[in-house]
């Protein structure tokens, strides 16, 4: 690959699990949970992408506080 690239990780259904931002060349990712795939974007794109796949990333309404809860591969 010439550029850097954003790396969205997918469940099996097709939820986004896992963002790694600006991957350079001669890099090397897995995720051993995206039974679903992975989508490469353009650096700087894979935010919006991973929101709009509606992503794993929320909040649980009993936690006290009220944290981001997120799934890690």
């Amino acid at each position: 690959m010439r550029f850097a690239l954003d790396l969205v990780w997918l469940d099996a259904g097709g939820a986004a699990i896992r963002l790694d931002e600006g991957v350079r060349r001669v890099s090397l990712r897995t995720c051993l949970a995206a039974h679903g795939g992975v989508v490469e974007v353009a650096a700087g794109r894979g935010a919006a992408l991973a929101a709009a796949m509606s992503s794993c990333i929320g909040v649980d309404p009993g936690e006290r506080g009220a944290r981001p809860a997120r799934r890690a591969c």
